[in-house]
C-alpha cells in the first residue's frame, strides 16, 4: 500500500529533512510504530522517500531483556 497519504511522508517531501512520524498503527499488521522518513532526491528533483517503521512492542522487548 502507497504512504504518500501519510503526513511523515508529506512532511519529508516539503521540509526535504528528515522526519520522525507520530505513533501509528501498521495497516498490514496492526503493529505500534513510529516511522522514520528521508526524502530522496535526484539532481535536485523529488523522486520518493525512504521510510522505515520502528515496531514500538519490539524496542520494548529488546529493552526489557537488557533490563534498562
Amino acid at each position: 500500500p502507497s504512504v504518500s497519504d501519510r503526513e511523515y511522508f508529506r512532511e519529508a517531501k516539503s521540509t526535504g529533512d528528515f522526519v520522525v512520524g507520530e505513533f501509528a498503527i501498521s495497516r498490514l499488521g496492526g503493529a505500534k510504530l513510529l516511522h522514520l522518513a528521508y526524502p530522496i532526491t535526484l539532481e535536485g528533483m523529488f523522486v520518493g522517500v525512504i521510510v522505515a517503521g520502528l515496531d514500538l512492542d519490539r524496542l520494548a522487548t529488546q529493552f526489557r531483556k537488557r533490563s534498562l
